[in-house]
């Protein structure tokens, strides 16, 4: 029998991908090795407890949809994919908040959503945190630059061999 460490259940994560016995999905994986302490692995591993076979799983995982492929319940949280899945779009969301708009203080150009919030920056940006990252194509990078450091199969079918 074929033992995963990424898994998904409804109960948890909402069914986002997960790493086993754990409440990190993949992509949290994924940018934790890219993002967290300026992508010290090392770090992000001993902050969160996180082996390297997990590691080499989310990539996998990842880097070949396996979340398409299973048709888990819900993407990631902050991958695009996730955002496909949801049927509220940008344009809907904003108008369900109360439209946005443009004030300048001092200068400043600010975003205010419905009259209540205040969104700091540019508004594209928030779109974009919206909306999603395409988390595969930076799993597809990390393959590529940690095939051999992390000893990467071709296929995350290949990975979950490796454990039987």
């Amino acid at each position: 029998m074929k033992k995963e460490l990424i898994i998904s259940t409804d109960h948890t994560l909402g069914g986002s991908p997960r790493l086993e016995g754990r409440r990190l999905d993949v992509r949290h994986v994924i940018w934790g090795i890219t993002e967290f302490d300026h992508g010290d692995m090392q770090s992000y591993q001993d902050n969160f407890e996180v082996t390297t076979d997990e590691i080499r799983h989310a990539i996998m995982y990842c880097k070949d949809q396996i979340c398409e492929l299973q048709d888990v319940p819900q993407s990631c949280n902050g991958c695009s994919k996730r955002f496909r899945k949801d049927t509220e779009t940008w344009e809907e969301y904003l108008k369900e908040m109360g439209g946005i708009e443009n004030i300048e203080t001092d200068g400043d150009p600010i975003i205010t959503l419905g009259g209540d919030s205040i969104l700091p920056g540019e508004l594209e940006d928030h779109k974009k945190d919206f909306e999603g990252v395409n988390s595969w194509e930076t799993a597809r990078k990390l393959h590529l630059k940690l095939k051999d450091q992390l000893n990467l199969p071709a296929s995350y079918e290949q990975i979950i061999d490796e454990i039987n």
